[in-house]
């Protein structure tokens, strides 16, 4: 399950947004799906996804964009 970036966002600052994430991630854990947060910016944010239960994470923080090619074969 893909956590939407914008609730990743705020999540540092709102601990009650931090109980709903947890929420989802633990109804999510008990029907053996994973989860991944998006919009990972810093490393506090990437602390409480963890803390939460979260776990992958993509964004900024671990990694940039990058541009993926795919070349026919002739």
């Amino acid at each position: 399950m893909k956590i939407d970036g914008a609730l990743v966002q705020a999540l540092t600052r709102d601990t009650e947004m931090q109980e709903r994430v947890r929420g989802l991630v633990q109804m999510a854990s008990t029907h053996e799906i994973a989860t991944i947060a998006e919009r990972v910016e810093d490393a506090n944010t990437m602390a409480v996804l963890w803390q939460v239960g979260v776990q992958f994470i993509q964004g900024y923080f671990v990694h940039t964009p990058e541009e993926v090619v795919l070349h026919a074969e002739r």
